[in-house]
């Protein structure tokens, strides 16, 4: 409570909205009073999904973006983190959404959270050429994934050009060869695939749930505002809350009380608790009760026990390895299709081209803690 506090003795002459009821730090309502205002439904882009090719050529003729060049997003776009991100082939990520006006986000705490027609979701992909300097980035592209009039989402792909002064609407999706230079300055060259229109369905279907990042676990986290170019740490469920933007109260328990996935990086969490976290947002639009093929669990709310992963035989192989062999990661399926970029065994098996070895090396070394049964 100390930081709440202080953050609110601080700011107090600015008649931010702070609260002792909770023990988190509440962004003041002032802060991008466009997102209470609300936005036009759909920003412009086509409100039904056959008609994509309508949309802007070009993403400076979108008006998402004041100012394309320090992707300084319109006032009434709200940015997000998530706590367990995608893994993008090394890709950083910055995430807006823009909510319609009057309307209001379906709140779950478990299950995906339900938006109304014309939300537009925004997602800008960069990627460090020289990993010795990653904060100097090239801007590969701009994503949105919108909610479509008459249900369901569909998404768009803009590819950022060589000057990088602008991104394309893509019609297709294509493979891009860069040239990336390592921590050790050592140069690779490796592949960056942009995804086709269509493939977007492929993981936000109506299975998965539409959207897949803004749900509780993800976004049960801090998000760093900057109200004022002052750094402003808040939960970004309390501040979603505090903004009016979802259908019900969320109660004035601590945020801490709702699920938290657990991001890779965290060893103040287990092993099992980062491997299960992976899972449900690189694995789960796919793998889950719910999906027409047979398959495992990779939902966080399902506990381990009934994931169907540990002992496990593949659906798709179910004579050959077991998914997870406990004691033994090389005798593994999930494990050797983690470290295949192979298109015929890798996992997941679109637009990866890296082998993700900080989640290699700890599915590999839970694996081998387990006890053989």
């Amino acid at each position: 409570m100390a930081r709440f506090s202080a953050a609110c003795a601080v700011l107090a002459g600015a008649s931010w909205a702070c609260s002792t009821e909770r023990d988190v730090t509440l962004l003041p309502l002032p802060y991008l009073p466009g997102v209470v205002q609300g936005n036009a439904a759909f920003l412009g882009f086509p409100e039904r999904a056959e008609d994509w090719r309508d949309s802007p050529a070009l993403l400076s003729q979108t008006g998402v973006f004041e100012d394309l060049a320090s992707l300084r997003a319109q006032p009434a776009l709200l940015p997000y983190s998530v706590q367990a991100p995608l893994f993008s082939d090394g890709a950083g990520k910055q995430r807006w959404m823009a909510l319609p006006a009057g309307q209001q986000i379906g709140f779950a705490e478990h299950e995906a959270w339900s938006f109304p027609e014309g939300t537009v979701f925004v997602k800008q992909f960069d990627l460090a050429l020289d990993e010795r300097q990653p904060d100097v980035v090239r801007r590969l592209e701009t994503r949105f994934l919108i909610a479509a009039r008459g249900g369901g989402y569909y998404g768009l792909v803009y590819e950022w050009n060589e000057q990088q002064s602008d991104a394309e609407l893509l019609l297709e999706g294509h493979d891009l060869e860069l040239t990336v230079v390592d921590a050790s300055g050592a140069a690779r060259m490796q592949t960056y695939t942009f995804p086709a229109q269509s493939d977007c369905a492929r993981c936000h279907s109506e299975v998965a749930g539409g959207a897949l990042g803004p749900r509780t676990a993800q976004l049960n986290r801090e998000h760093v505002y900057h109200p004022e170019g002052e750094p402003f740490p808040a939960n970004q469920l309390s501040t979603w809350e505090n903004l009016g933007l979802f259908d019900r109260e969320i109660g004035h328990r601590p945020a801490a009380d709702y699920p938290q996935l657990a991001s890779l990086s965290d060893e103040t969490r287990s092993a099992e608790e980062r491997l299960r976290s992976y899972w449900d947002s690189n694995c789960a639009m796919c793998h889950n009760a719910d999906s027409p093929v047979p398959s495992w669990d990779a939902r966080y709310a399902t506990p381990l026990a009934k994931q169907g992963v540990i002992g496990a035989p593949s659906y798709a192989q179910p004579d050959e390895l077991l998914l997870v062999t406990p004691g033994q990661p090389e005798a593994s399926l999930m494990y050797l299709r983690a470290a295949s970029t192979d298109p015929r065994l890798r996992m997941p098996p679109l637009l990866r081209n890296r082998v993700d070895d900080e989640y290699l090396g700890l599915l590999g070394s839970w694996i081998a803690s387990l006890p053989a049964r």
